[in-house]
């Protein structure tokens, strides 16, 4: 399985911010980048969880986009 990348301008927002993760570091990379996101963008979301299910909602279309099945998908993302 190929490493997923996930950044502040996928979520339109003026930020170099990105973090690439491999396969079964899921969790770390929507941690790291929920972090990043309450210290430097609060006013894209109202609270952590919303970030959280964001940026999970994002690595899961990354997922998508490497043609992986829905049972892949859903196994590495919990």
């Amino acid at each position: 399985m190929a490493a997923k990348t996930v950044g502040c301008s996928d979520f339109n927002q003026d930020c170099n911010f990105r973090i690439t993760a491999d396969a079964g570091q899921e969790d770390m990379m929507v941690d790291m980048a929920t972090a990043h996101a309450l210290k430097h963008h609060r006013d894209f979301a109202p609270d952590e969880q919303t970030f959280r299910d964001a940026i999970r909602s994002q690595i899961k279309d990354l997922m998508g986009q490497a043609h992986m099945t829905e049972l892949e998908i859903v196994e590495a993302t919990g």
